[in-house]
């Protein structure tokens, strides 16, 4: 009975990893589209990236900001709407040691769980950023310039 038991909820198990791997079988996009696109609205890119980095806050995204009360209504409705504008269904967030700002372009789901592509916005070389730095090195990801002082990085 015990065995029967353990098959079954082996066999549920499967089928809830095949459900799971179905969902996130779509492919990451291509650097060349990502360029383009992101070269297509620099403008929103680079005053998102320049207004966040004066706000003070770590993360603005669409369920929230972090710290709290950093930025008010008005000016989360700008993010939300420079969002809409730019397609990016999360958000972005902000390494202060390093002052680069990162854009969430596309994931499978939980970045730490599957693949993700990020847009980045950079005063230093990734090369010589601590985060990003060890993160080449180590080929756990792939970054390439889309132009001076922004790149795109696949995980």
């Amino acid at each position: 009975m015990k065995l029967r038991y353990y098959t079954l909820k082996v066999i549920f198990l499967g089928m809830i990893f095949v459900n799971i791997s179905a969902c996130s079988s779509e492919q990451a996009p291509s650097f060349e589209s990502v360029n383009a696109d992101v070269l297509s609205k620099i403008t929103t890119y680079e005053e998102v990236a320049s207004k966040v980095l004066l706000s003070g806050a770590d993360r603005i995204s669409r369920t929230g900001i972090y710290p709290k009360g950093v930025i008010d209504d008005e000016e989360n409705e700008w993010f939300l709407a420079r969002f809409d504008e730019l397609n990016l269904n999360n958000g972005v967030q902000v390494d202060k040691e390093d002052q680069i700002v990162e854009f969430l372009y596309w994931s499978t789901g939980l970045v730490s769980r599957g693949q993700s592509l990020v847009v980045l916005k950079s005063g230093l070389e990734l090369k010589d950023s601590v985060f990003y730095g060890n993160k080449i090195k180590n080929n756990s990801i792939e970054c390439r310039v889309i132009k001076e002082g922004w790149y795109a990085c696949l995980s």
